[in-house]
């Protein structure tokens, strides 16, 4: 009996181990690492990787019709060590729409192609817009001072009521957040 409460001990002790191994250690959030100084990691590094395969899987007129990020760094890059860019192209002649994602090494993956709803392409002509580096630049001297922090997911995507695609990107400022509203081609609207 005293044999196996020992072992039964011996388990319980190493379950706790791991147990705090993977708590205090694995389970921490990754901290997001800066990228070097460049334009690696913005909207335009995302959707030059993005365009050819895109047209290759759907159609040769496939355009740009709305863009979301996750664990992108206040210099509207994605981090260094996380985060991806999900890039909806949509096409007349194919009436399709693909959703490619490039993650923060710049890996393209494909979705399936799905029905393409309202067609918005971004950009004037199709495909010309700022980049997200100026995009993010336009909210300073916006908003609360303090150090911010980027909430996912940031979105551009097309606002029926400003008739245009608008970027709403998220900040946590100290402890309060604050949505900032950006028309795509790099006029600030409105904080909230």
């Amino acid at each position: 009996m005293k044999t196996l409460l020992r072992l039964l001990l011996a388990v319980l002790v190493i379950a706790a181990i791991a147990f705090g191994v993977w708590y205090f250690v694995l389970n921490r959030p990754v901290d997001l690492q800066p990228r070097p100084a460049g334009t690696d990691g913005a909207l335009a590094w995302a959707y030059g990787l993005a365009l050819n395969p895109a047209r290759t899987a759907l159609a040769p007129d496939a355009v740009l019709v709305e863009a979301e990020a996750s664990d992108v760094l206040p210099d509207g890059r994605l981090a260094a060590n996380r985060g991806e860019w999900r890039l909806s192209f949509s096409s007349f002649s194919a009436n399709g729409r693909i959703l490619m994602t490039i993650n923060y090494e710049g890996t393209v993956t494909t979705s399936a192609i799905t029905p393409p709803g309202v067609i918005h392409p971004l950009g004037s002509p199709p495909g010309t817009f700022p980049n997200s580096i100026a995009i993010f630049s336009s909210t300073l001297g916006h908003g609360a001072s303090g150090t911010r922090t980027v909430v996912n997911p940031v979105r551009c995507t097309y606002d029926g009521v400003a008739g245009a695609h608008v970027w709403k990107i998220t900040f946590r400022v100290n402890d309060a957040s604050e949505t900032h509203q950006v028309r795509w081609d790099n006029v600030w609207l409105s904080v909230s």
